[in-house]
């Protein structure tokens, strides 16, 4: 009878997490450089780095300031997540000469009114920088939030485009700095404010510097 109420516990427990919007599949974190009382680790593709020893996107541990390395290729399929509370001011870099690909999965645990497949910090002082060396695959249409400035300085590709998204209240600032990007398809936004240095296709204008607002 004792083991049975257990069980009936354990179950209310975890439907409770899923109806409130946390996805069990993300629970893994980062617990590198920048995670409090983490390994110091800045290898991204090391388990030993990750709270229960998988590989995933949710960086919102990272609380101070981190250089993180990627060492080989990897695909996030549901994306990366650099969110943290408003008070939390801090710089995040990753570099490496790899390729990082977005998958087409939203991040999990959002209302699916503000979808996105990266999320940046909320304080408008924070900075994610992609360093130049590293490869940014968008197979499919990326949609980036969030309230704080992302330097992409990694070679952008790709058979798709980027969009960045007015997310609630969010207001992303985007520059795509490496002048040999060459995803194909456009870049749109309802809410960020965006440049852009970019190699031309068909379907892009050459590279300019926009506003989107």
């Amino acid at each position: 009878m004792f083991q049975m109420y257990g069980i009936k516990l354990e179950k209310a427990f975890l439907l409770s997490l899923i109806a409130g919007g946390i996805s069990l599949s993300a629970m893994a974190s980062w617990n590198g450089a920048g995670a409090p009382g983490g390994t110091a680790g800045t290898n991204i593709n090391d388990t030993a780095n990750w709270s229960d020893g998988n590989v995933s996107g949710d960086f919102r541990t990272v609380l101070s300031n981190a250089t993180l390395r990627l060492t080989s290729d990897y695909t996030f399929p549901n994306g990366i997540d650099l969110t943290a509370k408003d008070t939390v001011i801090r710089h995040a870099v990753i570099t490496g000469t790899n390729k990082l690909t977005l998958g087409s999965n939203y991040l999990p645990g959002y209302t699916n009114i503000y979808n996105r497949n990266l999320f940046l910090p909320s304080n408008v002082n924070c900075t994610v920088t992609l360093t130049k060396g590293l490869t940014l695959d968008v197979p499919t249409t990326q949609i980036f939030g969030g309230n704080s400035t992302l330097f992409v300085d990694a070679k952008v590709t790709g058979a798709d485009g980027l969009t960045f998204n007015y997310t609630g209240g969010s207001q992303p600032y985007t520059a795509l700095r490496n002048d040999a990007n060459s995803f194909a398809e456009s870049i749109s936004g309802d809410g960020a404010h965006f440049t852009s240095r970019r190699s031309p296709t068909k379907t892009n204008p050459p590279p300019s510097a926009l506003a989107l607002h």
